[in-house]
C-alpha cells in the first residue's frame, strides 16, 4: 500500500484522507483524532468525515479545521 507521501511523490495534486466517524472526532477518540494529522508535505489533502447527523459533522468538521495539523495525539 503506498503511502500518502509517495503518492505525492508520483505527482499527485490531491491526496484524500481516510474516513473519519464523526463520533470519533467529537468525542476526541485517539485513533480518529490521529487521523487528522497531515504533513506538511501532504498538503493539499481532503479530509472525509462521515455520519448520520446533520450537528454532528457540522460540530466534528468545524474541529477537524481546528485540529488539523496539529502534533499526533
Amino acid at each position: 500500500m503506498l503511502s500518502d507521501l509517495s503518492v505525492k511523490e508520483f505527482g499527485s495534486g490531491l491526496v484524500c484522507a481516510e474516513m473519519v466517524n464523526d463520533k470519533g472526532l467529537n468525542n476526541k477518540n485517539e485513533k480518529s483524532m490521529n487521523m487528522l494529522y497531515i504533513d506538511e508535505d501532504e498538503m493539499p489533502m481532503s479530509l472525509q468525515i462521515f455520519g448520520g447527523k446533520k450537528d454532528s459533522l457540522v460540530q466534528a468538521a468545524q474541529f477537524s479545521l481546528v485540529e488539523t495539523r496539529k502534533t499526533r495525539y
